[in-house]
């Protein structure tokens, strides 16, 4: 995991959520986003460290300099990190 980057924690297995892991990864032009799925042991580890649910597939978990942040926060932190017109999201926060 690199320390430097912001990490989305994502159900691989789930259309929804691999749609999302999709999204973010098309639209991370500065390369910032690490993508990890749930069912990997580290992403396993860093959903249980935050008290979710590793097999709920609604369970979103972005880490970045800030903290962590999950479900529907997560993703507006997301689209913060990805600027432009994402950006624009956050005022849904």
């Amino acid at each position: 995991m690199d320390p430097n980057k912001i990490t989305a924690v994502m159900d691989a297995q789930c259309a929804l959520c691999a749609r999302g892991a999709a999204w973010v990864a098309g639209n991370d032009k500065a390369e910032r986003f690490q993508i990890v799925p749930v069912q990997s042991p580290l992403g396993d580890m860093l959903m249980r460290a935050e008290g979710l649910d590793p097999s709920d597939p609604s369970s979103w978990l972005i880490i970045d300099g800030a903290g962590t942040h999950q479900g529907r926060e997560g993703l507006l932190v997301a689209a913060k990190h990805l600027g432009g017109v994402w950006r624009a999201l956050a005022v849904l926060r």
